[in-house]
């Protein structure tokens, strides 16, 4: 996959996920409604044949990119 590829990936999971890292306080309630509107919407996934995302690869792309955060965070200082 080239540069430009893995990038126009990035981007489509980040357009999945970012309303659940955004900053945005969402209740328990909210956050399900969400998860459950981008499970049964069609998706034109780049590089796939695929167009439906599952409930688990929302919230695995979810907690990973938080994890990073909270490691990105933790060593430049801002959280201890």
């Amino acid at each position: 996959m080239t540069e430009n590829e893995k990038q126009r990936v990035a981007i489509f999971r980040f357009s999945v996920i970012h309303e659940f890292v955004g900053g945005a306080a969402l209740s328990r309630r909210e956050r399900r409604r969400l998860l459950k509107e981008k499970c049964a919407r069609k998706w034109d996934i780049p590089f796939s044949d695929r167009t439906r995302i599952s409930r688990s690869a929302i919230l695995h792309k979810t907690l990973q990119r938080e994890r990073r955060s909270a490691r990105i965070a933790v060593s430049e200082g801002s959280i201890r």
